[in-house]
């Protein structure tokens, strides 16, 4: 039961950085709640589509080309191949939105020179 409560949390904290990370990209519109509710879902998905890792309808639903793609997201982070979305997968999305945000920041810089 600690277990599976500890789950739940990473779950849930992983969720809010989720949010919060796709928010300051401009891809997450809600509130920073945790859930992973539709709009969250939305969000994701479009993040995985920004990554390559999906081509379907940007429609909220968690189907199988949505898990297919979080699963092999995950695998090229080099982290287990679950469609899973805990704090692992949220803490290498904020550094993949990090360095993507400040190498377009760099690019924009080098070509206002």
């Amino acid at each position: 039961a600690q277990a599976r409560h500890k789950q739940e949390q990473s779950q849930f904290e992983g969720i809010k950085l989720i949010q919060q990370t796709l928010q300051s990209s401009k891809i997450y519109e809600g509130e920073i709640d945790g859930v992973h509710g539709w709009r969250t879902k939305r969000a994701f998905q479009k993040f995985l589509r920004t990554q390559g890792f999906y081509s379907g309808d940007i429609d909220g639903v968690f189907g199988k080309r949505t898990l297919e793609g979080l699963a092999n997201f995950r695998e090229k982070l080099g982290l287990s191949a679950k469609p899973v979305i805990d704090m692992p997968l949220a803490q290498a999305i904020q550094k993949t939105m990090t360095s993507t945000t400040s190498s377009s920041s760099a690019a924009n810089s080098e070509a206002n020179r």
